[in-house]
């Protein structure tokens, strides 16, 4: 397998090392087709400060970068956090439109739309995984599930980033939603991530999943040496990895 392109990176809009030159250079001396720039929604705290016409300097700055790199396909992006059981971006569905595409997670460093969100995202994430009391797993699950089906329902999100990283779903209710939307599973280089066994829950469904080095500095850029293995290992086909060849 050739890691071939990278759907998510972030730069120094936010709590990233490099410019978007910089990822984008590393990218074209490691062989890349394709990088996806996808700064964090500014919901996150390492973002709060970005605005709308922030992420538009950005876009002007790729529009420029394809000019000068032209062997290289860069692509404006957002990781949108996910803020509300109502499934709520950072963003409403008409300035996402703004990007060339939108991914999406859960992030705990994360501010919610309203206390009720706090409360079903956050506050039974923490009780259930941080701090292992089992009895508010369920709880969990139920609320993060919801949160990212309607998500999924309002938005065109791109790609799920880190799936099941911290904020846990039920897997196979988002991969349905997936078939519907065409939306990419991520498989995370860089933190905890979709495992090998989870993959092989949803390897035979008709879903697309990703390599994504999740990059916060130009050396790490097209790094998936661990993304790579969990894809060997869980057995899926080739055919639905869509970074790879």
């Amino acid at each position: 397998m050739k890691f071939i392109y990278d759907p998510h990176t972030h730069t120094n809009y936010s709590h990233g090392d490099n410019t978007v030159e910089e990822m984008v250079e590393s990218a074209v001396q490691k062989g890349m087709t394709e990088i996806h720039i996808t700064e964090h929604g500014n919901m996150h705290w390492y973002a709060r400060k970005l605005k709308k016409d922030d992420f538009l300097r950005m876009k002007d700055t790729i529009f420029s970068l394809r000019e000068k790199y032209p062997q290289i396909k860069i692509v404006f992006g957002i990781e949108a956090n996910i803020v509300s059981t109502d499934g709520d971006l950072d963003f409403s569905p008409e300035d996402m439109e703004m990007f060339d595409v939108v991914n999406m997670g859960f992030h705990s460093l994360c501010r919610m739309k309203n206390l009720r969100s706090y409360i079903n995202i956050h506050l039974w994430a923490i009780l259930a995984y941080k701090l292992k009391i089992k009895a508010f797993e369920k709880r969990s699950v139920k609320y993060c599930t919801k949160a990212m089906l309607n998500a999924l329902e309002k938005y065109e999100v791109n790609m799920i980033t880190h799936p099941q990283s911290n904020y846990k779903t039920d897997l196979i209710s988002v991969a349905k939603m997936c078939e519907k939307t065409g939306t990419i599973f991520e498989i995370n280089n860089s933190r905890s991530k979709l495992s090998t066994k989870e993959l092989m829950s949803v390897k035979d469904m008709n879903i697309r999943v990703a390599c994504g080095s999740d990059a916060h500095k130009a050396e790490d850029v097209a790094k998936c040496n661990n993304s790579l293995k969990i894809i060997e290992e869980s057995g899926i086909s080739l055919d639905k990895v869509i970074n790879v060849e």
